[in-house]
C-alpha cells in the first residue's frame, strides 16, 4: 500500500504542475470568437437504450489517490459549470489536494466544454460532458454512473442529492 501510496504522491505534483501550466497557458490563448451555437443532437428515444438497461459503470479514484476502501465511497458528480477557465483550475486544485491525501469520493466531472478532459483522463478521472444543463441529464447519470449527489465545484452547493 505505501508504494501505491507514493506513486499516487508522485503522480498528484505531476497533476499539480501540469494545472499550473494548464493556468499560464489559458491566460495566455486569446479567446476564439463565439461559434453560431449548434443544436444538439438528440437520439430519438424510442430506439435510444434506456439507461436502466445499461450495467452501472464504476468510477475511479483517479491515479492520485489510493484507498483500501474505494468501491465503498461514494459517487459524487461535480460540475465545472459555466465559470471561467481560470476559476475551475483553482477550484480543481483545491479538490485534488484534498482527495490526494484522504481520497472521501469517487468523483465524475461534469462539463459543458472539453477543456480539461485530457488533464483528468490523462490522470485516469472520469469525465462526463453535457450540452446545455446538467439538470436535464441527471436521470441518466444517475443510473448509469450510480451518482448520490452532483454538487457545483465553483461553490460548493449540492445541485441534485438522490438523499
Amino acid at each position: 500500500m505505501a508504494q501505491n501510496q507514493e506513486l499516487a504522491d508522485l503522480k498528484f505534483r505531476l497533476l499539480l504542475s501540469e494545472l499550473r501550466e494548464f493556468k499560464a497557458i489559458s491566460v495566455l490563448t486569446p479567446t476564439a470568437t463565439p461559434q453560431p451555437k449548434q443544436r444538439a443532437f438528440l437520439p430519438h428515444t424510442e430506439i435510444a437504450p434506456s439507461p436502466t438497461a445499461l450495467a452501472t459503470l464504476p468510477l475511479p479514484l483517479g491515479d492520485i489517490a489510493v484507498s483500501s476502501h474505494a468501491a465503498s465511497l461514494p459517487a459524487i458528480g461535480l460540475n465545472l459549470g459555466h465559470s471561467p477557465l481560470d476559476t475551475q483550475v483553482s477550484r480543481l486544485r483545491d479538490f485534488l489536494l484534498e482527495h490526494n491525501q484522504e481520497p472521501f469520493v469517487r468523483p465524475l466531472f461534469l462539463a459543458s466544454n472539453l477543456s480539461l478532459l485530457p488533464l483528468l483522463g490523462r490522470f485516469g478521472f472520469a469525465f462526463h460532458r453535457y450540452h446545455e444543463s446538467v439538470q436535464q441529464e441527471i436521470p441518466y447519470l444517475a443510473v448509469r454512473y450510480g451518482l448520490h449527489q452532483i454538487r457545483a465545484l465553483d461553490k460548493g452547493m449540492v445541485e441534485w442529492s438522490a438523499l
